[in-house]
């Protein structure tokens, strides 16, 4: 008798193990996927510039007399360096 519920006993923890295996983990809806950041990471996004509006793939961005942040595209940087802005 002692071997059959000892049979019984393993069988059980042997399935509750597979199915604890098996199942897959929920993530929380904060976790974001690695492949999907990389994908998104080779798309630059345009934006305009704040002195020409002219959308430029890169911008270097600096802080104003104001202290607000400006997007500068490459010609503009000189007029940016002109007025003695510091680069963030």
């Amino acid at each position: 008798m002692l071997g059959v519920i000892t049979v019984v006993v393993v069988l059980a923890l042997s399935i509750m193990l597979y199915r604890a295996a098996k199942r897959k983990p929920r993530y929380d809806s904060k976790v974001v996927k690695l492949s999907d950041v990389r994908a998104r990471a080779g798309k630059a996004a345009s934006q305009p510039c704040s002195f020409c509006k002219k959308k430029a793939a890169k911008l270097t961005f600096y802080a104003s007399e104001q202290g607000q942040v400006v997007g500068v595209c490459g010609d503009c940087r000189s007029q940016a360096e002109k007025r003695s802005m510091l680069p963030l």
